[in-house]
């Protein structure tokens, strides 16, 4: 049994969906599936009725519930203990668009990694829109993004930057004609 496992079990158990467990937890659908399948094997019961999309949570799933809320609860305040001192280690989850996640978002890591070089760093590439979500529901720290106004209260923009933009075509091609190109 895994921490990650109880995890997924009790969202799982919270939402009735496998699917919305998925999404609230950052996972695919069959990562859930499986994660509640090894719970199931090795407690050799079954935690959940399916009937299609509908999940409902069994007698025995119940039973469980209660012993990973309680498991659950003791990781969080064991965090917390820990968390007061200081450890000089810091968590940084920063959300990014799919076509960030490679080149500029590398840039930005080694800037960061050179001036702290105690953190850590989770990088989570999705929509901005998704992403957008994530930050409502205080999952990511960060989130870099382009194209797109952030004017919420809840949140400081800390850079606004502009980033420069090429547009390539064949040295042919009509589109050439456009740009004026070099």
């Amino acid at each position: 049994m895994e921490i990650r496992q109880l995890v997924a079990f009790e969202k799982v158990a919270e939402l009735c969906s496998f699917s919305q467990a998925a999404k609230a937890l950052g996972y695919s659908q069959s990562a859930i599936t499986i994660q509640i399948g090894q719970l199931e094997k090795e407690f050799n019961t079954r935690l959940f009725d399916r009937f299609g999309r509908h999940v409902s949570i069994t007698p025995a799933g119940r039973q469980m519930l209660r012993h990973a809320k309680s498991i659950l609860d003791q990781v969080d305040n064991m965090k917390s203990d820990f968390g007061r001192q200081d450890t000089h280690e810091h968590n940084l989850h920063i959300g990014t668009l799919n076509s960030l996640c490679r080149f500029p978002i590398e840039r930005m890591m080694n800037i960061l990694f050179q001036k702290n070089p105690d953190y850590h760093v989770k990088i989570t590439c999705d929509s901005p829109s998704r992403l957008i979500e994530m930050m409502e529901r205080n999952e990511i720290d960060i989130i870099y993004i382009l194209d797109s106004e952030m004017a919420d209260v809840r949140w400081k923009k800390i850079v606004n930057k502009k980033e420069p933009v090429v547009f390539v075509c064949a040295a042919d091609s009509p589109l050439d004609q456009v740009g004026g190109g070099d």
